[in-house]
C-alpha cells in the first residue's frame, strides 16, 4: 500500500530519488570493506520510469555520491537542503 499511496499523492519521484541516494551511498561504503556485497537491487515505480530521465538520474546520483567526501552518507539530505 505504501508505493501506491506515494504514487497517488505525487511524492514517488522524490522518494525514489532518496532511495537511489541511499543505495548508492551504501554501495560506496561496502566497496571500502572486504567481503561486502558489491551490488544492490532497487525497486522502482512505473511512474519513475515514465518521467523519461530515469537513466540520467541514476547516473547523476552515482556521480554525486562517488565525488562526495567520506562514505557518501547524508549526500541526499545535504543536496536537498541546499
Amino acid at each position: 500500500m505504501f508505493i501506491p499511496l506515494a504514487e497517488s499523492i505525487g511524492v514517488i519521484n522524490e522518494l525514489g530519488e532518496w532511495v537511489l541516494y541511499q543505495a548508492a551511498s551504501r554501495i560506496k561504503a561496502w566497496r571500502q570493506q572486504p567481503g561486502m556485497p558489491q551490488y544492490v537491487a532497487v525497486n522502482v515505480s512505473v511512474q519513475q520510469l515514465r518521467q523519461g530521465r530515469f537513466a540520467e538520474l541514476v547516473g547523476k546520483v552515482f556521480q554525486e555520491v562517488d565525488s562526495a567526501a567520506g562514505a557518501g552518507t547524508g549526500n541526499y539530505r545535504n543536496r536537498a537542503a541546499g
